[in-house]
């Protein structure tokens, strides 16, 4: 049986080694039978298209399986790493300590509404250290 043949064929698929695998039902095994997946994994690493086959499980969402020698759960933690992180909204935290502490953090000389901010902590600290709550001069 062709493990690959009722998918829509990419012409990598012509050279993996699973295509014409003599037991297909071993890069489908139930998630917690890890022996198995170690098999299959064991072939996907001799395997010349496993990049490819690595895309396109992600891609087309396969949620079950061992693609490019990876399972779901390890292409879905991949693909997490992957992500280009959110742009950062320090927009609206400045004028804020915590804008200030990024500015600090990104090794960037703070913005005017941040050195304000940060002034402004440095001073309420001070002053809470000189004249602690409940003492009185």
């Amino acid at each position: 049986m062709n493990l690959l043949g009722h998918l829509n064929a990419e012409p990598w698929m012509a050279d993996a080694a699973c295509r014409d695998h003599p037991n297909p039902d071993l890069f489908f095994a139930d998630l917690t039978d890890h022996h198995i997946h170690r098999t299959a994994k064991t072939i996907c690493a001799e395997c010349p298209v496993t990049n490819q086959c690595r895309s396109y499980a992600t891609d087309k969402g396969a949620e079950f399986g061992v693609w490019g020698g990876l399972t779901a759960k390890e292409r879905g933690r991949l693909e997490k790493t992957q992500r280009t992180p959110a742009p950062p909204t320090l927009a609206k935290q400045c004028g804020t300590i915590a804008g200030a502490q990024r500015h600090y953090r990104r090794g960037e000389g703070t913005c005017p509404r941040c050195r304000v901010a940060a002034t402004e902590h440095r001073r309420k600290s001070r002053d809470n250290r000189r004249n602690p709550i409940g003492k009185t001069a």
